[in-house]
């Protein structure tokens, strides 16, 4: 916590890291977050990454749905599968809108259900 007189620093709602061809992310995805993400994720699969890693994203809500469909559709112009680890959040949100199945996606689960 700062002191009086000090800034606060905000941390991001949802740091995302690149490693190899794996791009991170963790934390919370919404509406305040979900398109810079959504572009961060499009660039990157443009640039050569293959694995999303959303395994510690803990809240995901239907924004998030978005990144996953511009996900697919920006590896289905690149004809490639881009494999998604998902946290259990992150799976209700694809069960929820039906995303199970998108071409360029290959979605697995992670954790307890």
């Amino acid at each position: 916590m700062a002191s009086v007189g000090e800034p606060m620093v905000r941390r991001p709602l949802c740091p995302v890291r690149r490693v190899g061809v794996q791009l991170q992310l963790s934390g919370e995805i919404d509406d305040s977050n979900a398109a810079e993400l959504s572009a961060r994720v499009v660039a990157e699969i443009g640039a050569g990454v293959t694995d999303v890693d959303l395994s510690r994203v803990r809240f995901f809500s239907a924004a998030g749905a978005g990144l996953l469909v511009v996900a697919a559709r920006a590896a289905t112009v690149r004809q490639r599968m881009v494999r998604v680890a998902a946290s259990p959040a992150v799976m209700r949100v694809v069960e929820v809108c039906g995303l199970d199945a998108l071409d360029g996606l290959w979605l697995t689960a992670t954790g307890p259900a």
